[in-house]
């Protein structure tokens, strides 16, 4: 059977989806194909479907491992609804290493200790986040009623880079600053220095804050992938890894909305070393 190293791994059988995936057993042995049900990018579903689905996705295509669990997200409160019901569906292999920061951060650190021994990460979540409310019967996109009742910009990270780009096209941005004699790492800084190169992009674009969001979580996952290479490159026995990214679309008054938007399986240490799973 010729396998096609693309996207275009579908076949219909019994009105479901199924996806041809790639197992990457040591030693090379022959690819099985994995039954699956199909779930598409940059298309919403409730958490405890999408959750749902990427778990079967990753127990089908390697049940030869254990998915613990590391995630990466923003630290806003409007996010812990999610985070609950990802609990009950990932949790149960012994809990999830929570690495939250604002805007949704990557950070060489937060790898190292994720797969050290005890953690042993191999299943990654990148997950960034959006506001959205109705005004005036209108939606809005970026903004929401926070807990103390004030409407805010959610991410409200994000919208402050907005701002800083409209207003400081020029800024060369740091990433640590020095307040009242102390020097602290600055995770808006670095938020913004990562984003800087895509400056002109998220401004043209029609919706900025959605822009953004996109972008920040591309961005991210990029660093995540780079990085799981190099961790794979200094011990194998670390490989598979999973990557997934997620945008929360968060609401008052009724339950958020996921959208898938990445889903690949690292085998080995180079950059050919990767299948993607979702198209």
């Amino acid at each position: 059977m010729e396998i096609e190293a693309t996207c275009d791994f579908f076949s219909r059988k019994k009105s479901d989806f199924y996806r041809l995936c790639y197992n990457a057993f040591p030693g090379g042995a022959m690819k099985e194909p994995c039954f699956i049900s199909d779930i598409k990018k940059n298309q919403r579903y409730s958490a405890g479907k999408l959750f749902s689905e990427v778990h079967k996705i990753i127990r089908v295509c390697r049940p030869d491992i254990t998915p613990y669990v590391a995630l990466f997200g923003c630290s806003d409160e409007v996010n812990a609804a999610t985070d609950s019901v990802r609990f009950n569906i990932f949790g149960k292999y012994g809990g999830v290493f929570t690495t939250r920061t604002i805007g949704s951060q990557i950070f060489f650190h937060q790898i190292q200790v994720g797969v050290s021994r005890g953690h042993h990460s191999n299943v990654f979540e990148v997950n960034v986040h959006i506001g959205e409310m109705e005004e005036h019967g209108k939606i809005i996109v970026g903004e929401l009623i926070g807990r103390d009742g004030v409407k805010r910009h959610c991410c409200g990270a994000l919208a402050h880079i907005i701002e800083d780009f409209q207003n400081m096209p020029d800024e060369k941005p740091s990433i640590s600053q020095s307040i009242d004699g102390e020097v602290y790492l600055d995770f808006l800084g670095t938020l913004k220095w990562r984003l800087k190169p895509h400056q002109q992009e998220i401004l043209a674009a029609p919706i900025p804050i959605l822009a953004i969001t996109h972008k920040n979580l591309e961005v991210q996952i990029n660093e995540l992938i780079r990085q799981l290479h190099k961790v794979i490159a200094k011990d194998s026995t670390l490989a598979p890894m999973f990557v997934y990214g997620t945008i929360s679309y968060n609401h008052i008054g009724r339950d958020d909305e996921e959208s898938l938007e990445h889903l690949s399986l690292i085998t080995g240490p180079n950059k050919d070393d990767m299948e993607y799973l979702i198209c």
